[in-house]
């Protein structure tokens, strides 16, 4: 069956950075972060890196930070995918960062659970406890409950493996 929806020829779309009647830059930015998730979504890591990068270099140029830490984000989950953990670490941290500083728990929900699950596989279960902690805190304040349970069900794993097997049933059952 022929794929309905085929790679778009990103070589075919005119850069807007070098027109003259480009829209503005944070639209331009904001376009090539949803063209890296689309990307990301096909599989094409390479095409999704450079997207994202393209999206993160205007974010920095203009001073928009907050919306540049998504794209660190998305950029980290690429690294962890392709195995580039130290990477991914550093992504997923600048992410955090940026995202603490804006006062935004709930954003930084995300690249917590990215390093939790980096700490959890290379065995740091005690980080990846406290990566845990930190989203299921900012996702049960942002009442996020569908996200704060999965978050408990897999911080719940980790204390299984630690064998804390109270503390695991106490979050499974909070989960539910």
């Amino acid at each position: 069956m022929d794929n309905p929806c085929p790679p778009v020829d990103l070589h075919q779309v005119q850069d807007p950075l070098h027109q003259t009647d480009s829209p503005d830059l944070l639209t331009t930015a904001i376009h090539y972060h949803q063209l890296g998730m689309v990307a990301q979504e096909q599989l094409r890591f390479d095409e999704a890196i450079a997207l994202f990068q393209q999206a993160l270099d205007i974010f920095e140029q203009t001073g928009d930070f907050y919306n540049a830490a998504s794209d660190y984000h998305q950029l980290g989950i690429i690294a962890q995918r392709q195995r580039r953990l130290d990477d991914a670490i550093a992504l997923f941290q600048k992410a955090c960062q940026i995202f603490t500083e804006a006062n935004d728990s709930y954003r930084a929900s995300y690249p917590w659970m990215g390093l939790a699950e980096i700490a959890t596989e290379q065995g740091n279960l005690e980080q990846a406890s406290a990566y845990y902690r930190q989203a299921f805190d900012a996702r049960s304040t942002a009442e996020d409950w569908p996200r704060a349970s999965s978050t408990l069900n897999q911080w719940a794993q980790v204390l299984e493996v630690q064998k804390q097997w109270t503390e695991a049933m106490h979050l499974y059952m909070q989960a539910l």
